[in-house]
């Protein structure tokens, strides 16, 4: 086995256990397209309704996410600093574009992610209630404050996220 197939093979394995295990803890989330973090609105990363963007990362608490297992392959995403949970609003979670925020974790689908490997090491983040995927907004994720939201899955960088 040469270097090249020695790396390809360690990580497939890394990422094959990370989509079989069941917690994870101080992680940053990033989009492919643009390779800004997912990151919570720091002034309000305590509160409900707090909105999610994308940043140049700089190892704050706001970028850092736990990723905790909650059965039937999906994961609940908290906000490191405030232990508030990645949703989708709820009362759109079906709708294109339907805005990312962190809430209390109640338990209720919007606020679970199924997570899949897809190319180079990427996953795919799809919310549990509507099948649709987080997204950065493609127009913007190059740029700090990107908003991010469900949009249905199609397989381009603004739906690929790295988990470091």
């Amino acid at each position: 086995m040469n270097v090249l197939s020695r790396g390809l093979a360690c990580a497939v394995i890394t990422a094959l256990t990370f989509v079989g295990s069941e917690a994870f803890a101080q992680k940053q989330i990033s989009n492919k397209l643009g390779g800004l973090s997912l990151d919570a609105h720091l002034p309000d990363v305590g509160k409900n309704d707090c909105q999610i963007q994308l940043w140049t990362d700089f190892g704050l608490g706001n970028q850092r996410w736990n990723i905790t297992g909650v059965g039937g392959g999906y994961y609940k995403i908290t906000s490191a600093v405030s232990g508030k949970a990645l949703a989708a609003h709820l009362f759109d979670v079906h709708r294109n574009g339907c805005r990312i925020q962190l809430w209390d974790y109640i338990g209720f689908a919007n606020q679970q992610w199924k997570i899949s490997q897809v190319d180079g090491g990427y996953v795919k983040i799809v919310n549990r209630a509507s099948g649709k995927a987080l997204a950065a907004d493609l127009f913007n994720a190059r740029n700090n404050g990107c908003p991010t939201q469900l949009w249905d899955y199609i397989g381009w960088d603004n739906q690929m996220w790295r988990i470091n």
